[in-house]
């Protein structure tokens, strides 16, 4: 099996190669420009509301920040006690109210 394998291999490359020398087949460099734009992360943001708290309490916590572009940003709580949430885009500066219990 291994032999036929080989075999097979050698002449498609021996076909493949006498093919491409017959048909005149050229590569030409082309040079490619292409724009890159940096996107840098946003500000670290301020969080303000209690660092702790009674379980079955809903508490209130306000977070800002800006993005260096003005992109539109989201925010991602993630609470420590299994809960986690993201809120909708909003501008960049704009403050993000959320409750968690």
């Amino acid at each position: 099996m291994r032999k036929i394998v080989l075999s097979l291999t050698i002449i498609f490359m021996l076909v493949f190669v006498t093919t491409a020398a017959s048909l005149n087949i050229k590569l030409e460099k082309e040079n490619v420009s292409k724009n890159i734009v940096l996107n840098n992360p946003p500000d670290r943001p301020t969080v303000t509301g209690p660092t702790s708290g009674k379980a079955g309490t809903s508490y209130r916590y306000t977070a800002v920040t800006t993005d260096p572009e003005g992109d539109k940003i989201f925010y991602y709580f993630n609470w420590g006690d299994g809960n986690e949430m993201c809120t909708n885009l909003v501008n960049s500066g704009q403050s993000v109210d959320v409750s968690h219990t």
